[in-house]
């Protein structure tokens, strides 16, 4: 019903009156005074005010109806977001919640955690193998480096033993030549004192047969000068041939034992030599023990490489239980961590699922969290108005509760399948069409005004279509190609 007919209503219902005058048959005027007349022009004023208003209030929101005018299609909707729930991986007593609904939080901040005095324990544990394994990876290097040291100092003393022991050996050896060829010397001087021994005594026999002879002779010519059977000059010849004969035997005798003395003497020599070449075979054979037993502390020696082998692989031991306790230490922060429960997103919190105290099981979620910079305006369109619209229209949303104030938008989403009108819309006539979801991204946000909720009006311009550098889903059922 339109003002004028409500205005020309509200004229007939004042100026026609039932009322009679005694007496008379028939519509009867009432007398009308200025004040009357006042009174019935302020009723009309009034009435025509607020169907004035109800009828503005009815073009501004389509009176719960969507209508299109020059190109701009309007709706109503509300402010919805894409809702994360965060949860902790591990079950147990919810332990404490740290933001309250409504806060805003970073990403990654610190929500609530699950009660985790044994998961703590667990990573202390941890950590104490791993000082512990530390420990032993330390005592294992240091043993290591000592029975290397140990090793190479008993090699190289083994070394120069045995060096010294062959330099022993060769001095030996040449005192043992040294030794033979004395004795060798020895020998032949006994030889060749024995020989001369032998012809010294064969010229003392030599000349005691020719001692023997003159002294016979001698004895003869005495007896014939005696007689003076000889003359004095033969006797004197053959006396001084005597005397030289004699004096020739006794050399002869001096010689045989000068030779005799010199036999003793090499005798002694040999004695001695022998006893060098003795002294000199036991130097050799003392050498050659010394030798072997400083070859066998060359292989002992060696043998302790074995013990720097164990050694080797007890720090091999000692890292692989080092990194198994790492890897424990890291499944235990792990386990830890899961106990936590971190903000996933840049967001506002809409909703504390849980309070601390009471038992949840795994992923079940403590906070609901909404992303404010990415909400939208969901509002639902007939066919006729869903399929003008396209992917990448503007949008101006106007917030119930910022009349004044509007924000921008664009269509990202339209659905494929019509659907029954959802029954949070408001009348019962819009709830029994068939409509299509389209969801239209709000631009800005940043001074948080918009939240989830908020009903608000969008009027979509058909005629212009933005360009974005995200990703747009498919453009939908609803549309007229």
């Amino acid at each position: 019903m339109s003002p004028s007919r409500h205005h020309s209503y509200a004229r007939k219902a004042v100026f026609c009156s039932p009322a009679r005058s005694p007496g008379k048959l028939g519509p009867t005027r009432l007398p009308m005074g200025r004040s009357g007349y006042s009174l019935v022009q302020s009723i009309l004023m009034s009435m025509f005010l607020i169907l004035t208003v109800i009828a503005g209030c009815n073009a501004l929101t389509g009176g719960g109806e969507e209508g299109q005018k020059d190109g701009v299609i309007s709706a109503s909707g509300r402010i919805e977001g894409d809702e994360f729930n965060a949860g902790a991986k591990c079950s147990g007593k919810v332990d404490k919640v740290l933001v309250r609904e409504g806060d805003l939080v970073k990403k990654g901040a610190l929500l609530g955690s699950i009660y985790s005095a044994q998961l703590e324990a667990q990573v202390q544990s941890a950590e104490q193998e791993i000082e512990i394994c530390q420990n032993k990876v330390v005592q294992a290097e240091t043993s290591l480096e000592q029975a290397r040291a140990d090793s190479i100092a008993r090699v190289n003393q083994s070394l120069a033993s045995l060096g010294v022991s062959r330099s022993q050996l060769m001095k030996a050896e040449s005192l043992r030549r040294q030794s033979l060829a004395q004795l060798d010397r020895a020998k032949i001087e006994v030889t060749q004192a024995k020989i001369e021994h032998e012809q010294a005594r064969s010229s003392v026999r030599k000349a005691k047969a020719g001692l023997d002879y003159n002294e016979k002779e001698f004895r003869r010519h005495k007896n014939l000068l005696a007689e003076d059977a000889v003359p004095r000059m033969k006797f004197e010849s053959v006396q001084a041939q005597y005397l030289a004969v004699r004096e020739e035997y006794n050399l002869a005798v001096k010689q045989v034992d000068r030779a005799a003395a010199a036999v003793e003497v090499s005798k002694k020599n040999l004695a001695v030599a022998q006893s060098n070449v003795d002294l000199a075979v036991a130097g050799l054979r003392e050498g050659q023990s010394a030798i072997e037993a400083s070859q066998a502390g060359v292989n002992l020696a060696k043998v302790s490489r074995f013990e720097v082998e164990l050694r080797q692989k007890e720090i091999s031991n000692a890292k692989r239980a080092l990194e198994k306790s790492r890897r424990a230490l890291d499944v235990a922060r792990a386990d830890l961590e899961d106990s936590r429960v971190y903000a996933p997103i840049d967001g506002s919190i809409i909703r504390r699922v849980v309070e601390p105290g009471e038992v949840v099981g795994s992923g079940t979620p403590l906070i609901t969290m909404v992303d404010m910079d990415a909400l939208y305006l969901r509002v639902y369109l007939p066919t006729e108005l869903s399929g003008k619209l396209r992917i990448g229209n503007p949008v101006k949303i106007v917030p119930d509760s910022y009349q004044k104030e509007e924000a921008q938008g664009t269509v990202f989403l339209i659905s494929d399948r019509n659907e029954f009108t959802p029954k949070n819309v408001e009348t019962k006539s819009q709830r029994a069409k068939l409509v299509f979801a389209v969801k239209i991204r709000v631009k800005n946000n940043k001074e948080r005004k918009l939240k989830p909720g908020m009903p608000s009006e969008a009027f979509i311009d058909t005629t212009r279509v933005e360009l974005s550098s995200e990703p747009q889903p498919p453009t939908t059922g609803g549309l007229v190609r």
